[in-house]
Parts: C-alpha cells; sequence; structure tokens
C-alpha cells in the first residue's frame, strides 16, 4: 500500500522510522526487484530503444539503492525515484 500511495500522491500516516539502537538481526526483508519481472521477455528495437524501468521494494529504513547489472556497477538512485536501463551493451 505505502509504495502504491506514494506513486499516486495519496497522503497517509507513515510507519516511524526503526530505533537506531534496536539489537534485532533482520534475517528477511531484502529487497524484492519488481521491475523488470524475472522470466519476462521484453522486445527491444535496435534502432529505437525504450528504457526499461528498474523496481524494486526495499525496507523502510533503506535510502539509497545501487543496482548492478551483467556483474556491473549501474545507476544508484533514491528510494522511490524513477531509474531506467536506458541502453542494452553488449548484443
Amino acid at each position: 500500500m505505502k509504495e502504491y500511495y506514494e506513486e499516486n500522491r495519496i497522503a497517509y500516516q507513515h510507519i516511524p522510522p526503526h530505533n537506531p539502537n534496536c539489537e534485532k538481526v533482520f534475517r528477511e526483508g531484502g529487497p524484492v526487484i519488481i521491475s523488470p519481472r524475472n522470466g519476462s521477455e521484453y522486445l527491444i528495437n535496435r534502432k529505437d530503444p525504450e528504457p526499461i524501468q528498474l523496481r524494486c521494494r526495499v525496507s523502510n529504513d533503506v535510502g539509497k539503492l545501487y543496482w548492478y547489472i551483467n556483474n556491473k556497477f549501474s545507476n544508484p538512485a533514491r528510494r522511490g525515484a524513477s531509474n531506467f536501463l536506458s541502453r542494452m551493451k553488449g548484443r
């Protein structure tokens, strides 16, 4: 719901930030990539390629995302910002 509200600019009561003194070790809640979708096929026009949006779900305490594409660092972005892969290399 949080993602939906933010994308559609709907006001809501935010969850308070996590207590920095908390000593709990998180074993869940890693980032989940939602675009591009694993197993989906994308048709790309070589003459006029359309950018592919990079999106993932992360926990509330994440402020910046770092993307790795084909084992190379690419496109750092702040949480919630639109981020696109604009060129496909090597094909």
